[in-house]
């Protein structure tokens, strides 16, 4: 009885040459001496398949796979389905899904064996791939400097041209730089430029004031009312204190610890508003000799206009009667 690992079935011969497993891998892998990125990709996809099998044999999910994946997909595109076919994979339509299945009466010490050759295969590869990144990348480089040094040998032409036409013309030459000085010119540009944005904006920025800080169990020795004067607390002792709370900032803690038989603060009272008079002045009289009281007894400045008008009246009457008289004695 052999002592192979199978699953179910009769112990069957090796599924896969070895031979043709490498002229297989050598037709769609390592024929190209710049491996595609796809390739790659194609034989990752079989070695994780094998690895699945291999490291849970009992799965019946591990065994079958979905020919519209994507990952299938790209190894149909490669050619990878001859590769499955020789180690041991069949083609079948399974619930009207065309799909890969390993059978269960395969030898898995010989996908095992086909797994390592596949694994050898994978790294020549990688190794291809890898080299081929790096050239290219290389090239990539190379061709970036020469095309700077092209620019760099045009930006001289055209400044040496310029030159002898200045020279020709007997205008004074400009003095000539490099692309790497205008370059460093330019940075250096920008960096001044930068450095005074900062500097204008940390000057426009409003410094904000820090609160006061009290020690805990002090108190802060003064407090200002309402009309702006300083007003000292009735617990504090000027005389105790090592400074006099004038001297102090407002909110500077007091140095010491508060004592028990001490009371807390008191809330220091704001000083009412006086209210604003609106009380209108006193007219002064026009006439002193008279006694004039708003609201009184007293006649009033229209009252004294018109007494002073009859009293006028009164002496022009006067005199006009006493013209007429005369003029009566006269016509006697």
């Amino acid at each position: 009885m052999s002592s192979k690992n199978t699953i179910n079935g009769p112990v069957k011969a090796p599924l896969g040459s070895y031979p043709k497993l490498w002229r297989l891998l050598d037709h769609y892998f390592l024929k190209e001496d710049v491996p595609d990125r796809t390739a790659l990709q194609a034989l990752d996809t079989i070695v994780e398949l094998n690895e699945s099998i291999l490291s849970n044999p009992k799965s019946v999910n591990n065994r079958s796979i979905r020919s519209n994946e994507p990952k299938i997909r790209n190894l149909v595109e490669m050619g990878g389905t001859d590769i499955l076919t020789e180690i041991g994979w069949r083609f079948k339509v399974m619930q009207m899904q065309e799909c890969w299945v390993l059978p269960y009466d395969a030898d898995l010490e010989t996908l095992r064996t086909q797994q390592e050759k596949i694994l050898e295969t994978q790294q020549k590869l990688q190794v291809r791939y890898t080299k081929s990144i790096a050239e290219t990348t290389k090239r990539a480089e190379k061709e970036k400097s020469d095309k700077l040094a092209i620019m760099r040998q045009i930006e001289q032409d055209k400044a040496e041209r310029d030159h002898r036409n200045a020279l020709r013309s007997g205008a004074v030459p400009k003095p000539t730089q490099s692309l790497d000085e205008i370059r460093k010119q330019a940075v250096k540009e920008r960096m001044e430029r930068e450095k005074a944005r900062k500097a204008k904006a940390a000057q426009e920025q409003p410094t904000q004031a820090l609160p006061p800080t009290n020690l805990p169990g002090s108190f802060p020795t003064e407090t200002v009312s309402v009309s702006g004067e300083h007003a000292d607390h009735s617990y504090d002792d000027d005389e105790s204190d090592d400074a006099s709370p004038r001297s102090r900032p407002i909110g500077a803690p007091t140095g010491g610890r508060t004592p028990r038989n001490r009371q807390a603060p008191r809330k220091i009272k704001r000083s009412a508003a006086k209210p604003i008079s609106v009380t209108k002045p006193v007219v002064k009289e026009r006439y002193t000799g008279t006694e004039n009281k708003l609201g009184g007894n007293g006649s009033t400045d229209a009252q004294q206009d018109d007494a002073m008008l009859d009293k006028l009246m009164s002496d022009d009457d006067d005199q006009d009667f006493e013209v007429d008289e005369d003029d009566d004695e006269d016509e006697d």
